[in-house]
């Protein structure tokens, strides 16, 4: 039995869902990000990091979508959604715990 391929139609496909899938991914670092603030509000290597790898994904989206041409309804509108969850989120949290 051998391994399945991709075909170049197969995989540039593939690449056309990496963008969604990624602001998936930083929609769900949300609540781990503000139960890391709220564990330690003075300042914690895990926050700031999860905060850093949020921010790469929306810059590795925005690039990989403008690089293969890839726009979506769903795109359109979760990207935005997540970058403003992502910093609103942490703003209130901060400001609560301050």
């Amino acid at each position: 039995m051998s391994a399945p391929t991709l075909s170049a139609s197969h995989a540039s496909s593939a690449w056309r869902q990496v963008p969604n899938v990624l602001t998936l991914l930083r929609i769900a670092l949300i609540p781990v990000l503000l139960a890391a603030i709220v564990e330690d509000p003075d300042g914690s290597a895990l926050a700031v990091s999860l905060f850093v790898l949020a921010a790469a994904t929306d810059v590795a989206d925005g690039r990989i979508a403008r690089r293969q041409a890839v726009v979506s309804t769903f795109g359109k509108l979760a990207d935005p959604v997540a970058d403003k969850l992502l910093v609103g989120g942490v703003l209130v949290t901060l400001a609560l715990n301050d």
